[in-house]
């Protein structure tokens, strides 16, 4: 089955996650428009022909450098990106890493992005009760330990280790 650039330009304007064309120099080329303003708040004009470095988060576009210059970009990377949206704010997006080359031999970078906020803030959640959890349970005084489901002990906090000592 053979799709024309038209077809596929269509169903990348329909499709959630953001779809951008970089050339070998890491210009915008292309940006499914309609994604990205809605996401980002960018239309065209603001991205295509600029430099990926202006959206993406310093530490992040090193780390997207290396990935470019290190990988197969088989579409199979992905590394998780903060992307700055246009009011200034940033977002976390797992990328997708793909290399095209063009009937003329040119190479191309395709980045397909998934907004994955949400889910770094659940981690970031996460994280931040098992701390509070762990700081709670290491200071308390009475004896408190855990086991897994064969009744081997996976825990025992300080104030029941002493309290064993002395038995």
């Amino acid at each position: 089955m053979e799709f024309s650039k038209e077809n596929l330009l269509q169903i990348s304007e329909n499709v959630n996650d953001l779809i951008c064309i970089l050339n070998t120099s890491l210009e915008i080329e292309y940006i499914n428009a309609k994604a990205y303003f809605k996401v980002l708040g960018y239309i065209n004009q603001d991205l295509v022909g600029k430099n990926i470095k202006k959206i993406i988060d310093l530490n992040d576009f090193n780390k997207m450098q290396k990935i470019i210059k290190n990988s197969n970009l088989d579409g199979l990377e992905s590394e998780d990106l903060q992307i700055y949206h246009k009011n200034g704010y940033k977002f976390w997006f797992e990328v997708r890493f793909l290399q095209l080359i063009e009937k003329k031999g040119e190479k191309k970078i395709v980045l397909v992005s998934r907004d994955i906020s949400e889910r770094k803030q659940a981690e970031s959640s996460l994280k931040d009760s098992k701390e509070r959890y762990q700081r709670l349970i290491k200071s308390i005084k009475e004896g408190y330990y855990e086991t897994d489901l064969k009744g081997n002990f996976t825990f025992v906090n300080k104030a029941l280790s002493l309290s064993l000592i002395h038995i």
